[in-house]
């Protein structure tokens, strides 16, 4: 297991220096798009640690030993279905002897607050889905970062309630190590790009000792984005007013031809 929270830290100082900007929110007809994830390359991003080891090979390591978590919420009742996310190994996947991903599982808490840390943190477990490699669309971005997008299946959320993501990538999360001779493996560790944009709220679950995992409230965001759409209920109610309203003119229109023709 690896024993710092990093899956990558090339440019960590570079990213908690940016200055914290509000996520976009974007809105069109169809759907609106909460995102966190900043514009142009992310080519060499730093990431945190987000990873589920089924099998770990050391005793007192645990398999969810590091968990990212971040907030989003939307202005109105919306039906949920897409999620992206740019995330970074440390080690090329396609190099000797690193496996990459399994797959990824992202899940969606409700929210709560420690007392303890005085801030919101994840509570309930709402709805979870987990991809395949190929169902998440990895892409390559440069040999470790790599954009992900996903279709989830479709769940409600509230208007201006808060929710948290979380994504983890499920593969085997070896330390570094050497070879028969003596030349240095790749490692398999994965976690989530951080980015400069959002409220500067995010947590990571970590394991700091042997069966022991230390949330760390952290001041910095990641990059993610989530994608919604109108609930079905409330595009039913426009369709059938938009049909009722055509059909009263139908009827209006009806109403004066024969009002017309009886007056020739």
């Amino acid at each position: 297991m690896k024993k710092n929270r990093f899956a990558s830290s090339s440019r960590y100082g570079a990213v908690l220096a940016a200055i914290a900007a509000i996520a976009t929110l974007t809105n069109s007809a169809n759907a609106a798009v909460y995102s966190q994830i900043p514009a142009g390359s992310l080519a060499g991003a730093t990431g945190l640690q987000s990873q589920f080891d089924a099998d770990p090979n050391v005793l007192g390591d645990l398999s969810d030993f590091a968990t990212i978590f971040d907030n989003f919420s939307f202005g109105s009742n919306l039906t949920v279905t897409n999620f992206s996310w740019i995330g970074v190994y440390t080690d090329s996947p396609t190099g000797l002897g690193s496996t990459g991903a399994d797959s990824f599982t992202v899940r969606v808490y409700s929210d709560g607050f420690n007392a303890t840390e005085g801030r919101a943190e994840p509570s309930t477990l709402l709805t979870s889905s987990t991809f395949t490699p190929g169902e998440a669309n990895e892409t390559a971005i440069d040999s470790t970062v790599f954009s992900y997008s996903a279709d989830f299946s479709p769940f409600a959320v509230t208007a201006n309630e808060q929710y948290w993501f979380s994504v983890v990538a499920n593969m085997n999360a070896d330390d570094d190590q050497l070879d028969e001779f003596d030349v240095l493996l790749p490692v398999n560790e994965w976690g989530v790009v951080m980015s400069g944009i959002g409220d500067g709220e995010s947590i990571q679950n970590f394991q700091t000792a042997a069966n022991t995992i230390t949330p760390f409230f952290d001041d910095f965001d990641y990059a993610f984005s989530v994608t919604a759409v109108p609930e079905p209920a409330t595009g039913l109610a426009l369709l059938m007013f938009g049909g009722g309203a055509a059909a009263y003119r139908r009827v209006r229109r009806s109403s004066r031809k024969n009002v017309a023709n009886a007056a020739v």
